[in-house]
């Protein structure tokens, strides 16, 4: 009843805004397609774009490439230079000053949606990870059997790109699987007869104070992390010194004005040198003190386009972007490894014009993985020895966990027809429909059986006992003064060691096959009302099914746009309003199948003596510590409204969003009876219990944004001017944070707790994580040509609002007590801790020289944080009865420089 409420409430406040207006042009740049699409857009959808003037809704936001090439890029991912438009919030952690080594492409959230929910297309097929995008296991990257992963498939590079299309809102029936939102990446076309380009780029960092450095970091000491342990860091989570190389390369051809090809390469290398050891190692070890972690990504890229006649236009491409990321255990020896992602991606799209209308079809054929390679097989722990003593102060481990592959292989159809138009006096319609089918096979595999026994399971070696292999089994003499208390009696007079129990992590799969299909109808139509203005009126629906959950959702989409009687006479004042209510359905992960049976691929091996064979050994199975079954498919419900105003070369856009996110997926405990429970769930000592994923997460966003920009240059003595404000509000209610969080019986019946002295509902607490209350934006951009100089400088100045973070207080007599249905009742109590608001100021100096001929070499100097601000990244907070609420911070890397150089014709 409550949310029919708020529904209707919302449905109320929506009409009372109607506003809203035309995308595209209005947003970020003037253009409707991308460079990619424009031959074909003009002479195959004149007859839509130009006779029926039918207008895409105000759905987001477009980067030219224009407005690429002149912000600085950073890592070059394409979530980064999402940050200059509005309705897209950032993890808490992206910019953390204890990692600036890092390369992988940052999550975002789209209006209040999760980052894993978002809709990422390249060339328009999809490029989403569906493996396990929030890491069962974290960030972690040293689990045995689950892998950091992330929400974008293919780490792409933003030089390879001719334009980023961000869609938030009020988005056509013909796009699926997200509750976020869609970015779609579309990549660049030639248009040279012959033409290439190549650059290098670099930056550094090092944290030590005698040091030169490109990097500025800030470092928050306390008890747990001092300056001077983060310049001996052994951990990838605290990176004092880094080097990162940046390659990009293009070549092109225009063989005719009806093909024509374009390949690259790009490379971006980071290098992060860290202790091995937490402790000066033994000589006597092979194994380096000091190693370099590396962080590779690749983009191997080349497309091709043939325009057969007036009619048909056929284009191809093929991406290769894998990446590397290498890791070490610490204080272990031979224990480097690579987290494997990326993949492969291969697309082919026709376009035909035909007597119905605008016939489009294209086929892709998809890889992508999150897997360790380059791992030994096995891991072990020792007794400090005369033969294992390469870690002074502590146990001697050797090893890894062995290679393990998640894989997902994905093939797609799709098939669009857009109709000719139908026109009466005052009507015009366009009809579009459309069909996909596809087929996903996704894999958990471990290739070989691994063994991981520790130091804990080691025994001594008797009198009269040598070892008959030496890989399990040791002679050298364990030193009992690096024993613990007690235990040195047990290994008084020892001749050597050798493990008696394992953990084996047995080779096998777990692999789930999909067929999913969608059917989607849209009709736009455009009324004139002559002296009343126009109303355009966009209604659409979709039907999307999978053999994984083996459901069907409908999800209807209708925007409505209403433009003003005066924008004929008055072009300089135009004005549009627009509105929306829609419904978007998100994705199931296949994680949430993968990871049914992975415990029970483990098995406790324990053999009587150093002579008996592991194979020989007494086993014990673990159980199975999930049970997967099918779910529904979480949803998003839209109320959208907005307007948009001309004012001369000026353009001012506002809108408000309005989500109602429900059946979210997330993970809870349960015994055999379906009930809660709160033991662990993962241990074999509570047999009956079972990790389950319900459909119990729900959300509630708010979002309000507002934009202004100059729709052409400013023209100033040659200097050509572009200027962007953006201003987005944004309120996220969430009772989870990802679906790896454990629901409690509490959270399931929406508790009363206390936040900050404040009575409320679980549910009803704000959101944590990607939610600046509000973000102030402001983009200019200035260019000025001399003689055979071109100048750039571009100014990209940010303000996030600060927010609360929650620390719970755990003791009972410290709980708040409230009068709850008559009754004085404690409640769970939690403690808000202010994180404060973050400005910095983003700068790219950038010159070009004519060489002649269409020869130009080019510079750009990127400065992030100019003013190298203090901005706290995220923050640990905790409440005791004695301190209060205290926080350990983590601040934003400070002032950092990328210098670029690079030569194209």
């Amino acid at each position: 009843m409550k949310d029919s409420i708020n529904k209707c409430y919302i449905i109320v406040l929506a009409l009372m805004y109607l506003t809203h207006a035309e995308e595209s042009k209005n947003t970020l740049s003037q253009d409707q397609t991308s460079q990619g699409t424009k031959e074909v857009t003009h002479r195959l959808n004149a007859v839509v774009t130009t006779n029926t003037k039918l207008k895409t809704y105000q759905s987001g936001s477009r980067l030219n490439k224009s407005i690429l090439d002149s912000n600085p890029s950073g890592n070059g991912d394409i979530t980064s230079i999402l940050k200059i438009l509005p309705n897209v919030q950032f993890d808490n952690a992206q910019l953390k000053s204890t990692t600036p080594g890092e390369i992988d492409p940052a999550n975002i959230s789209i209006s209040g949606g999760l980052f894993y929910q978002n809709n990422f297309q390249l060339d328009g097929f999809n490029m989403n990870n569906d493996l396990d995008p929030a890491g069962s296991q974290g960030s972690n990257p040293v689990a045995a059997n689950a892998l950091p992963g992330r929400s974008q498939g293919l780490n792409i590079d933003t030089s390879l790109l001719e334009s980023i299309q961000v869609q938030d809102s009020n988005i056509s029936a013909a796009y699926g699987g997200f509750t976020g939102g869609v970015v779609e990446a579309n990549t660049k076309r030639p248009i040279k007869k012959f033409g290439a380009n190549i650059s290098y780029q670099i930056s550094q960092g090092n944290a030590a104070n005698d040091k030169f450095s490109l990097t500025n970091y800030h470092i928050y000491e306390s008890n747990s992390q001092s300056y001077e342990n983060f310049l001996n860091s052994t951990s990838a989570s605290a990176q004092p010194n880094f080097i990162k190389h940046a390659i990009r390369s293009s070549i092109e051809s225009k063989f005719n004005d009806n093909a024509g090809v374009i390949a690259s390469f790009t490379t971006m290398q980071s290098f992060i040198p860290l202790n091995a050891y937490t402790s000066s190692q033994n000589g006597t070890t092979t194994d380096s003190s000091m190693k370099t972690q590396k962080r590779q990504s690749y983009n191997f890229f080349i497309k091709g386009y043939y325009d057969i006649g007036e009619n048909i236009q056929i284009e191809s491409s093929y991406a290769y972007a894998p990446q590397y990321n290498e890791y070490f255990i610490v204080n272990t020896r031979d224990s480097d490894f690579y987290l494997q992602s990326g993949g492969h991606q291969l697309g082919l799209k026709t376009t035909y014009q035909n007597e119905l209308g605008v016939l489009n079809a294209q086929s892709s054929f998809n890889y992508m993985e999150n897997s360790r390679s380059g791992s030994e097989q096995h891991m072990r722990g020792w007794r400090y020895s005369s033969d294992k003593n390469w870690n002074p102060n502590g146990n001697q481990s050797e090893g890894s966990y062995g290679n393990v592959e998640t894989s997902q292989t994905k093939l797609d159809l799709r098939v669009t027809q857009q109709f000719e138009p139908l026109s009466l006096s005052f009507w015009e319609n366009v009809f579009n429909v459309g069909m996909d089918l596809g087929y996903t096979y996704a894999l958990y595999e471990r290739a070989e059986d691994t063994l991981f026994s520790g130091s804990a399971f080691t025994k001594p070696l008797k009198n009269g006992d040598t070892c008959s292999e030496t890989f399990w089994c040791s002679n050298g003499v364990v030193d009992t003064s690096k024993l613990p208390t007690g235990q040195q009696n047990d290994w008084k007079d020892n001749k050597g060691q050798y493990m008696y129990r394992a953990t084996l992590y047995k080779a096998g799969n777990i692999n789930l096959s999909n067929v999913n299909t969608a059917m989607f109808v849209e009709d736009s139509m455009k009324f004139d009302f002559k002296s009343y203005g126009d109303l355009l009126v966009r209604f659409g629906i979709r039907l999307d099914y999978d053999t994984y959950m083996n459901k069907a959702p409908i999800a209807p989409r209708l925007s409505l746009a209403y433009i003003a009687p005066w924008n004929h006479e008055l072009k300089d004042f135009a004005t549009t309003f627009n509105f929306g209510a829609n419904r978007y359905y998100g994705r199931n992960l296949f994680t949430y199948a993968l990871m049914d049976g992975r415990s029970s691929l483990e098995y406790t091996l324990e053999r009587k003596d150093h002579l008996q064979s592991w194979e020989n050994a007494s086993a014990t199975q673990n159980k199975n510590d999930t049970n997967f079954s099918q779910i529904k498919v979480p949803y998003a419900d839209e109320i959208m409204a907005g307007i948009s105003q001309q004012i001369y070369m000026f353009n001012l856009s506002a809108k408000y969003i309005h989500r109602f996110g429900r059946d979210e997926i997330r993970r809870a405990c349960k015994d055999s009876s379906g009930n809660i429970s709160t033991r662990n769930c993962s241990s074999n000592v509570n047999k009956d219990l079972r990790y389950v994923y319900t459909n119990d997460g729900k959300s509630d966003t708010d979002v309000v944004s507002i934009s202004l920009q100059n729709n052409k240059a400013i023209d100033t003595f040659g200097i050509k001017h572009y200027y962007l404000f953006a201003f987005d509000w944004t309120g996220v209610y969430r009772n989870y944070a990802d679906y790896t969080d454990i629901l409690t019986n509490g959270e399931l019946a929406n508790q009363w707790i206390s936040y900050d002295g404040v009575l409320m509902r679980y549910a009803d607490r704000p959101a944590e994580n990607f939610v600046r209350p509000y973000t102030l934006r402001l983009n200019l951009t200035h260019t000025y040509a001399f003689s055979r100089y071109k100048f750039l400088w571009n100014n990209f100045f940010r303000y996030r609002a600060g927010y609360n973070t929650m620390a719970s207080v755990t003791k009972e007599e410290n709980k708040d007590s409230f009068v709850i249905d008559g009754v004085l009742t404690k409640v769970d109590t939690f403690k808000a801790f202010m994180i404060p608001g973050a400005f910095t100021w983003d700068m790219r100096l950038g010159v070009e020289f004519n060489m002649g001929k269409g020869n130009m070499a080019y510079v750009n100097l990127d400065i992030l944080n100019v003013l190298d601000s203090k901005n706290i990244a995220i923050a640990s907070a905790s409440f005791s009865a004695t301190a209060g609420t205290t926080a350990v911070p983590v601040y934003e890397v400070g002032r950092q420089f990328y210098i670029q150089g690079g030569y194209r014709f």
